[in-house]
């Protein structure tokens, strides 16, 4: 077969056009580096809470934000893999905090995911949303706070010690 001109042009041509559209492709077929499991062992590792005590719907909200609007240059992925979830072990704090938390980009992605949580607040395109104000994690957390909006009992109940088991 001879190469000609004409055929020169167009291989390079084609070739032109086969290497620009790589890139489209590739951000049109853009998905989560984590799938909803890995986000919410990922999620309960950082919170401190366990998978079960962590709503799922809240959880897809915010995965999505930190996908769709990601607060540093890591990925939820570079998290996952620098804190060992892949390999099957819980990792320890003092093992997170010296891995995960040394790289700044990391650290600013682990601490809005914990943000999102504990506020149940998440970032949109329009800005800051609130997500959920009962199931934030900040009223759990202390074992005894609930949210202004729910009476946990009879008039007075306040007036009681909380009960701390």
């Amino acid at each position: 077969m001879e190469l000609t001109r004409r055929k020169f042009i167009t291989i390079c041509s084609l070739g032109a056009a086969a290497l620009t559209l790589a890139p489209v492709m590739q951000a049109c077929t853009k998905t989560s580096e984590l799938n909803p499991d890995q986000f919410l062992k990922l999620s309960a590792i950082l919170t401190g809470f366990k998978e079960k005590e962590l709503d799922v719907k809240l959880a897809e909200t915010y995965m999505n934000s930190l996908n769709d609007f990601p607060p540093s240059k890591a990925g939820l992925g570079d998290i996952y893999k620098t804190i060992g979830l892949g390999d099957g072990e819980k990792p320890t704090p003092p093992f997170i905090e010296g891995t995960l938390f040394t790289d700044p980009e990391e650290k600013i992605l682990a601490d809005t995911l914990i943000q999102y949580w504990y506020t149940g607040t998440y970032k949109d395109a329009s800005g800051m949303k609130s997500a959920s104000y009962q199931n934030q994690l900040a009223w759990k957390s202390t074992g005894y706070l609930i949210p202004n909006a729910q009476c946990r009992g009879t008039f007075g109940f306040w007036a009681d010690k909380p009960n701390i088991a």
